[in-house]
């Protein structure tokens, strides 16, 4: 079974660069060359991601990897191909939260760079 996938993506878009992880790693995912009675299985691992951004409110949304795999099903009798996608939500939550550095951290460290 042929397919493009343009997008799987869980909880609210995250789009700040410096923050690592994997929000949508099956865009783009093409498969159009496979064969007609190929079925496809993702097998995805999601993690819930919590981001704090300065002076806005909490997004959520959830990371994840996945797994692929292909078999043939045409020598399978009343076996039809199929695209799968199963997935298991972690128990753990990632939480990246922005914060500034303290006037007094900066001064302090203006302050020792003076006194070289």
């Amino acid at each position: 079974m042929k397919h493009l996938i343009h997008e799987v993506s869980f909880g609210d878009e995250i789009k700040n660069q410096n923050i690592p992880g994997s929000f949508n790693t099956l865009q783009g995912k093409d498969k159009s060359t496979s064969g007609e009675s190929d079925t496809h299985e993702y097998v995805m691992k999601v993690v819930p991601t919590i981001y704090e951004p300065l002076g806005r409110g909490k997004m959520i949304s959830y990371q994840y990897t996945y797994a692929y795999r292909t078999y043939d099903t045409s020598h399978v009798y009343g076996r039809v191909p199929a695209i799968w996608f199963r997935y298991d939500l972690s128990p753990i939550t990632v939480r990246y939260h922005e914060k500034r550095q303290p006037l007094y951290s900066f001064l302090t460290t203006v302050d020792d760079l003076n006194s070289y």
